[in-house]
């Protein structure tokens, strides 16, 4: 998105030209410099105006929300929804230079070693780069690049976890706008509180994303995609450049960035008052003596080739992701996720026929399907439903033949469907229970009898129902979301939040596990988990697996011992004690889990559309204990 850019754009273009970069989307705002005519004759750019200035409210519909939002903002990600759908997008400024880790050659071998690692994004710092004096920049040469106008930098230090959408630790201290707001606050001390509003704390984008229906950013700093911690570049940042004084006065004035651009405030002042003060600070670099690239700020520890779609690897914690993306059939609006932003419900259940088939169930794809895990990402077999769907569930009803249920949302309890496995496997739609009073059927689960299991877990009559037969209503709010069962000792066992997930709507809240024996008419409270929300539930091996969403992991609590997953605080309340936390790259937004027979545990992600693959044996060899809750990282 350009505005007047005539000084930045033709080195921009040879700077992305010789990374490999071949197609520019611009979309200009009122230019008067020669920035249109210039792109206008590159052969290689698309161009695009607006009526609406950059810094315009504008109002939007998305996912059947509306709201107000900056016109850039919207038209960032509306261009790239409407016509760069599952392609790779790199959204960038022209003030903004993507430097690449020393061991990626140009873009396509970065777009290759994402793919093969099975990431659909890529972070990155912000590295500010500056003169030695701003005074440099005035006798600067327009033919002169970005980089020789102003080539030092500050050396950042970074904590940026795994499929965090920001760092959780910058040292935006070290920069070097925020020295010089230091140095305008001893000038004007009674400014201090303005000058201070002036700090750049996001020194971070993702800029670089595969788009899919579900792509989403409420604002530049911002995605729902999730970045591995392995990979990570920069963007060098030109804030001082030949005119820059006249950008930031018309920025201050027109209040067409981000905060009504009260971050240019100490910039129109400082170019004023610290023309000949030095700006490089204790962390500062000379880039012509040590390019950013070089810097432990940009860095790949991917292996490219090390993992494919079409080879499972048993040796390591997680192998494999399967990504599967549908329309939304539903037309229904997007989930908003507590703070973290609007999410589109993709794939929601998945279970396994044996230790290489498995089902999964698209909820707003409305659609239920068949992978062999031995082959690529597409389905084997497909069937549309009705409705919304939420879990599935299989059974054995003879030789090659399973019945599938799906749950249903709002108006449906379930949907039944028959797997038949011949040449071609192919399903064949039973029956759809409907049921008229709004009651939400969130879990289907069947037992070792063969019964069908339903959680409603919200509407007019939340429960837990064997299908045609006995019902519990635990406390309210209770909620229930999934039952599963204990083959070792025939109990079931039952997750529920203690909210209303309407009002709640994936905040962090209280989750309850409850406990069904064998032979009992009476649920018992096994375990207590605060700021939990959670979907499913499976048991593998003594430990009972739980997905969180709103901390993207998922939890396992052992089984062995009632004991040993509760402790009983003072005032009588039980806690629960986790035995294991997993966190990994690709987990979501995880919405389903199951286990097959030799231990892979499937976790489903609406938050990428995907089903990764972990495999327990090698976490349970890592000999975790009882009395902490260790993080495994993949």
């Amino acid at each position: 998105m350009v505005g007047n850019e005539r000084y930045f754009l033709p080195h921009f273009l040879a700077h992305y030209r010789a990374m490999g970069i071949s197609e520019f989307h611009f979309l200009v705002d009122r230019s008067d410099d020669g920035t249109l005519e210039l792109l206008i004759e590159q052969p290689d750019c698309a161009v695009i105006t607006s009526r609406h200035k950059f810094g315009d409210q504008v109002t939007v519909t998305i996912g059947g929300r509306r709201s107000r939002a900056r016109f850039a903002t919207v038209a960032k990600l509306a261009a790239a929804r409407a016509y760069l759908m599952d392609r790779w997008c790199l959204i960038v400024d022209a003030d903004e230079f993507l430097v690449l880790p020393p061991n990626i050659a140009n873009a396509d071998s970065w777009r290759q070693v994402l793919e093969e690692n099975h990431l659909d994004c890529c972070r990155a710092l912000m590295v500010d780069c500056f003169p030695r004096r701003l005074s440099d920049v005035e006798s600067g040469a327009v033919s002169l690049s970005p980089f020789d106008n102003a080539p030092h930098y500050d050396l950042l230090s970074c904590q940026w976890p795994s499929g965090e959408p920001k760092p959780s630790f910058i040292s935006y201290q070290r920069a070097v706008r925020a020295r010089m707001t230091e140095k305008l606050t001893e000038l004007h001390p009674e400014s201090a509180k303005l000058l201070s509003q002036g700090v750049p704390q996001m020194l971070y984008k993702t800029p670089l994303h595969k788009v899919t229906p579900n792509t989403f950013q409420n604002h530049p700093h911002d995605t729902n995609h999730c970045a591995s911690d392995q990979i990570q570049v920069a963007l060098a940042h030109f804030k001082f450049f030949p005119g820059w004084q006249a950008k930031a006065r018309d920025a201050v004035n027109e209040k067409q960035y981000m905060g009504g651009s009260i971050k240019y405030q100490p910039l129109v002042l400082a170019t004023e008052q610290l023309t000949n003060w030095s700006m490089l600070g204790e962390h500062s670099i000379d880039s012509r003596e040590r390019p950013i690239s070089e810097s432990p700020m940009v860095f790949n520890r991917l292996i490219s080739g090390a993992s494919t779609t079409s080879n499972l690897k048993r040796s390591g914690f997680a192998f494999k992701t399967i990504v599967w993306q549908l329309p939304n059939r539903a037309g229904t609006p997007s989930l908003h996720i507590a703070n973290r932003g609007e999410r589109y419900s993709t794939v929601t259940g998945v279970a396994w026929i044996d230790q290489n088939w498995l089902v999964a169930a698209h909820r707003d794809g409305m659609s239920v399907a068949l992978f062999d895990t031995r082959k690529g990402e597409d389905p084997v077999a497909i069937a549309e439903l009705p409705h919304l769907v939420d879990s599935v569930d299989v059974k054995a009803t003879g030789k090659d033949i399973w019945e599938v249920a799906v749950s249903g949302c709002w108006h449906a309890n379930y949907t039944k469907l028959r797997l038949i496995f011949n040449a071609i496997p192919k399903f064949e739609r039973l029956s759809t229970q409907w049921d008229n009073r709004e009651t939400f059927c969130h879990g289907v689960s069947y037992d070792s009898d063969g019964r069908l299991w339903l959680a409603l877990h919200t509407g007019r009559d939340p429960r837990i129902e064997i299908d045609g037969g006995q019902c519990w209503r635990l406390p309210k709010p209770w909620g229930c979301r999934h039952v599963c069962f204990d083959k070792a000792t025939g109990a079931a066992y039952a997750i529920a939040v203690s909210d209303n997930p309407k009002r709640a709507a994936y905040s962090p809240v209280k989750l309850r596990v409850y406990t069904l024996s064998a032979g009992s008419t009476t649920w018992a409270l096994f375990s207590e988990l605060e700021n939990v929300h959670a979907d499913a539930a499976v048991i593998f091996e003594n430990i009972l697996w739980i997905n969180d969403q709103y901390a993207d992991r998922v939890l396992g609590l052992s089984l062995v011992n009632g004991d040993a997953a509760l402790g009983v605080e003072s005032n009588g309340d039980k806690k629960s004690r986790p035995i294991y936390q997993l966190k990994m790259k690709g987990l979501s937004f995880p919405h389903g889990i199951a286990v097959s027979p030799e231990g892979v545990m499937a976790v489903s992600n609406y938050g990428t559309s995907s089903i990764c693959f972990i495999n327990l044996p090698v976490v349970s060899g890592t000999g975790f204990q009882n009395s902490a809750i260790p993080t495994q990282s993949g």
